[in-house]
């Protein structure tokens, strides 16, 4: 479950929240925190604020201003979490600008919902 301006989509199966969100268990993957987008699609975990990675299934981690481990070919994230378009994979920075790489929707930072291949992101400010 999640609190606080939690966001969950349950389409396909998957939540997602956002700013302060605790844990997501649909399918079993790990915890949030300040300004998550938390956005498990297909199995995956994407990068919230802070940038730490759960190790579930061999994900990399990553801190404050580092960059993502390309474990599974996956993107590379940092402060400003701009994501490589690795696998089909779209990008987004600071205020959550995601490309429409793969279906995949946008969202700024007032967490816009763009409902494309039936997943919603949102980030701060829902």
């Amino acid at each position: 479950m999640c609190c606080f301006e939690c966001n969950h989509d349950v389409v396909a199966g998957y939540g997602m929240c956002c700013f302060d969100c605790n844990h997501d268990e649909v399918v079993g993957y790990g915890m949030c925190n300040y300004d998550c987008n938390h956005e498990v699609v297909a199995g995956y975990v994407m990068c919230f604020f802070d940038c730490n990675h759960d190790a579930v299934a061999g994900y990399g981690m990553c801190s404050f201003g580092f960059n993502r481990n390309v474990d599974f070919g996956y993107g590379m994230c940092s402060f400003d979490c701009k994501l490589d378009v690795v696998a089909g994979y779209g990008k987004c920075s600071f205020d959550c600008n995601h490309n429409v790489a793969a279906g995949y929707g946008m969202c700024s930072f007032d967490c816009k919902h763009d409902v494309v291949a039936g997943y919603v992101m949102c980030s701060l400010g829902l």
